[in-house]
């Protein structure tokens, strides 16, 4: 019996409950679970293993409306989304050599952050990134998913 190895890197899978969507029909949202799992061998009890994120980010027209009644008054959707972010960049400034990039999307994909550490500055440069957000054009979702995967490549 042939001795298997064990990963030696970190194990990123994603789902989602469909597989495809055709291209008349469309999703207002698209829930997926992301799941990451590092090797044994790579942590011990005083060491976090050093994790990169790639956040893809709507800014669409639609992130501007806000929750309750359709109107564009206060960006409330794009908001959240970049209170969500602060709480991302400040938490993944722990100290572990963690780095995040950022994707932002509408019909065209801009500004892209690389990979970027999750030092005091790098966490200042991609805030700054994030807090000039500003919605508008319409969603493509497949450019922005395909960039991510590129920039989590290099």
């Amino acid at each position: 019996m042939a001795a298997q190895s064990k990963p030696s890197a970190l194990q990123l899978s994603t789902f989602t409950k469909v597989m495809s969507i055709p291209r008349e029909k469309s999703y207002t949202d698209l829930p997926v679970t992301v799941r990451v799992k590092a090797p044994a061998e790579m942590t011990t009890l005083h060491e976090r293993v050093p994790v990169d994120v790639v956040a893809v980010l709507d800014v669409s027209g639609s992130m501007a409306w806000d929750y309750g009644n359709g109107t564009t008054m206060e960006n409330q959707r794009l908001e959240r989304v970049k209170e969500a972010m602060a709480k991302a960049i400040q938490t993944l400034g722990g100290g572990a050599r963690n780095r995040l990039a950022v994707v932002p999307f509408r019909d065209v994909v801009k500004d892209v952050t690389p990979l970027t550490e999750m030092d005091k500055e790098g966490q200042q440069k991609v805030k700054n990134v994030v807090d000039a957000l500003k919605p508008g054009g319409q969603a493509d979702y497949f450019m922005p998913l395909k960039i991510a995967a590129k920039v989590n490549l290099n």
